[in-house]
Order: C-alpha cells, then structure tokens, then sequence
C-alpha cells in the first residue's frame, strides 16, 4: 500500500538506507531528519511502500523542490530504496508512479535524479520508466 511518511516508519527507513543504499546513519539521526522533513512538507515529499500483510515499510521515496532561477520548478529525487528481498515485484515502480501523481498535483512537469555511474541496473529502472539521461555530471563536495 502506498502512503505519507509517518514518525513510526523510521526504523524501517533506518534498515532501507544502511541495507538497500549502503548508508549507515543511526536511528536517532533518521529520526531528527524525519521530524525535519515532516515539518516541512512544502520542500520534501516522502512516500513509502508498506507491505499490507506486515506493515513493515518495504520502500520509499523522497523527493524535494528543486527551484532554480533558470528552469521551471521540478522535483529531485533524493532517495528510492526497495527492500533487497522485495525487489523486482513493482514496488519501486509504484513509488515513482506515486511521486509523477504527486508532482502533477502540485503542476510539477519535471522530476530529475542522479544516479551513480556504476549502478546500471538502476539506470536500466528508470529507463524503463521513461527517465531519460540528459547530461554526463561529476559530483563534487567539500566537507566542513
């Protein structure tokens, strides 16, 4: 079943990031960054996937405003995870459908993302979905 972001998923989202994405941040801290997102509700969109036998979240989505001064406003996906063992079953596929919807909803004609040049699989995904490759980019970062 696809619904809102709730305070009570954060440990699934926990689990998502460190074993679907690769990145360890402790459940307090995914805690405070859903408290944050929750109440900015404007700027970010969370949509998460919960099994209707568990209840357990399974996936999710977060996406955020992207505002630029040179382009019309789009979304930018910050995040899709799928349960390892839950993959390849459309949830993924229903997520990014949730968040098209979403972006309808608020007269949002574009969603853009990046993905990692090695994760080819995951190109392929969005792909298939009709997410095309515009530009070849490098990410670069200074930590403070």
């Amino acid at each position: 079943m696809i619904r809102e972001l709730r305070l009570q998923d954060t440990k699934y989202i926990q689990q998502l990031n460190e074993k679907s994405l690769g990145y360890t941040f402790s459940l307090e801290e995914t805690t405070k960054k859903i408290i944050r997102i929750l109440d900015d509700s404007f700027h970010h969109t969370v949509i998460v996937y919960e099994d209707s036998e568990t209840k357990e979240v399974i996936g999710y989505i977060h996406a955020e405003i992207y505002e630029t001064l040179y382009f019309p406003t789009m979304l930018n996906i910050l995040a899709l995870a799928v349960n390892q063992k839950k993959q390849r079953n459309g949830v993924g596929s229903k997520l990014m459908l949730a968040l098209e919807e979403e972006a309808r909803k608020q007269s949002i004609l574009t969603i853009r993302l990046n993905s990692g040049a090695t994760r080819v699989e995951a190109h392929s995904f969005y792909y298939s979905l009709g997410y095309d490759s515009e530009k070849l980019q490098k990410r670069l970062m200074k930590s403070l």
